[in-house]
């Protein structure tokens, strides 16, 4: 059962948020209010409900991410939105209360999705190799929490 009373003194301090549309949380949100949105079609291509190849829409954050790719493309917004969470929390970062942080991002699940539509049979392999690395490591941090 969770004591109500621990929770009577949290508050949030400061946000911070990377997107297509902004590059800090007030953009970010304005931008989405207004109904704004920044796709840009990629190179990559899926297959359609009627069979038909079309090209993957993709939402990026260019001035941030050239040059960096997969997990480097995350850890590097993730940087931008650290670096404007400590300017908007500064002031209890300076009283030194508790200070937690939520991180939303994106579930290490989402480059297994479709497996079945890629037709490569060597690049199918290496996902389903990662994959089951991944199960395998998950496996052995679950084992770890036991002790």
């Amino acid at each position: 059962m969770v004591n109500k009373e621990n929770f009577s003194n949290i508050s949030f301090v400061g946000a911070s948020l990377i997107s297509a549309v902004g590059l800090d949380f007030y953009t970010s949100c304005a931008s989405a209010r207004s109904g704004l949105m920044k796709s840009t079609e990629i190179e990559l291509s899926t297959v359609n409900a009627e069979g038909d190849l079309e090209n993957i829409v993709a939402y990026s954050v260019p001035i941030i991410n050239n040059g960096f790719e997969g997990d480097a493309r995350l850890v590097n917004m993730l940087s931008y939105a650290f670096q404007e969470l400590k300017q908007n929390i500064s002031q209890a970062m300076e009283a030194q209360s508790r200070i937690g942080i939520y991180i939303a991002a994106p579930s290490a699940k989402r480059c297994f999705q479709f497996l079945d539509r890629i037709e490569d049979e060597d690049i199918k392999n290496h996902f389903l190799e990662k994959r089951l690395y991944l199960k395998r490591v998950r496996m052995t941090v679950l084992e770890l929490k036991k002790y």
